[in-house]
This record gives structure tokens, sequence and C-alpha cells, in this order.
């Protein structure tokens, strides 16, 4: 998050979740890219190979008041044919710890009832302008 890119040189020494480094793309984009995973890893649980080659695109962009989407890309040339993306949406509730996004956070819809009681209803959306 302060700027640095990944080293000039070839990572040598894989590790077993890589070498990230994220940026925020504007106001509610944070994206992650990944490098030098390990090659004993799995993509996911499924068992997807990889190859030295991967690179993995997270982007978490708030998409408003309520709701967080998760954009996952896998680039693999050695593996796959083309790259491919996953799409994961996480409502937003209330929650009373901190996180990178204010005060909510992603988390299942069971559990956004049952806090929003301890802290009461959400606050309204920003009206634009």
């Amino acid at each position: 998050m302060d700027g640095r890119e990944f080293p000039s040189q070839d990572i040598s020494e894989p590790r077993w979740y890589g070498y990230s480094i994220g940026k925020w793309e504007d106001d509610t984009t944070f994206v992650v890219q990944t490098v030098g995973l390990d090659a004993r890893t799995w993509i996911d649980n499924v068992g997807r190979p990889h190859s030295s080659d991967l690179r993995v695109e997270e982007r978490f962009h708030r998409v408003n008041h309520d709701l967080l989407e998760l954009t996952l890309t896998i680039i693999d040339p050695t593996m796959y044919t083309k790259p491919w993306n996953a799409l994961v949406k996480f409502p937003c509730g209330c929650n009373l710890p901190i996180s990178i996004f204010g005060r909510c956070s992603a988390r299942p819809q069971s559990r956004r009832n049952s806090t929003s009681k301890l802290a009461g209803p959400p606050s309204p959306s920003p009206k634009k302008k």
C-alpha cells in the first residue's frame, strides 16, 4: 500500500502465499496483485493446478453502503489458454470493530441481523449531490 512495485529481478524463491502488493485504484477499489506462488499449491479447493507463471489479481470494490464485491482474476499462460475470473459479492452490515472500509465489513447475512440488534439500525446511505 506504500507504492512499492514487485522486485525487478525474477522471484527465485516462491512462497506458499506468494508476494503481494496492493494499491487503491480509486476511492472504492483496492487492487492486490500476487506473484511468486509455490507451485505445490492449488488455485482452489477443487485442486486446479498452476505454474510458476501464475499471477493473481484481487479487486475489492465497495459498490455501495451494503455491498462489497471481490473480483478474482487468474492469469497463468503456461497452464490456461486465457485468464479467468470469479466474482463474489459480500453483503455488508454494521460491525463493531473498524475495518479497512470504515465501520462496515463483509460478513454473512445471518450474522448481520444479530449484530444490528446490538448496534441499532444502519445509517441511511449518503445522498448524492
